[in-house]
């Protein structure tokens, strides 16, 4: 496949991947950061004052609430595998086309030059 893809698409791709590590070595340091801050800070200081302001009751509803969507989020997942499945079938099918248009042009560049 390498001898069907052109240098400048090549190079095009080449560049566009530099160009997001250097993006992703810029940004992970402020992503890390505010990970760490909202995992380690923000997150457990809310649990706790949630945690204390609302009455067992409350908490008790939320329990029930929380099993209803489990079952719910169950379900729902049960009628999306089929149509998952089908969207499965159909990237198969594009990446065995994809594969044939590449060799097709590989014999056609070969043939050309």
């Amino acid at each position: 496949i390498a001898d069907a893809v052109p240098y400048e698409v090549d190079a095009a791709y080449q560049g566009a991947l530099e160009v997001g590590k250097h993006f992703t070595k810029q940004v992970r340091p402020y992503v890390s950061q505010g990970y760490h801050k909202v995992a380690n800070e923000f997150i457990p200081k809310a649990t706790e004052t949630i945690s204390d302001s609302i009455g067992e009751d409350v908490k008790n509803f939320a329990r029930q609430g929380r099993k209803i969507v489990e079952s719910r989020a169950r379900y729902a997942s049960k009628v999306a595998n089929p149509h998952l499945e089908s969207i499965k079938d159909d990237l198969w099918l594009l990446q065995e086309q994809l594969k044939q248009v590449a060799e097709e042009t590989s014999e056609y560049t070969k043939t050309e030059i």
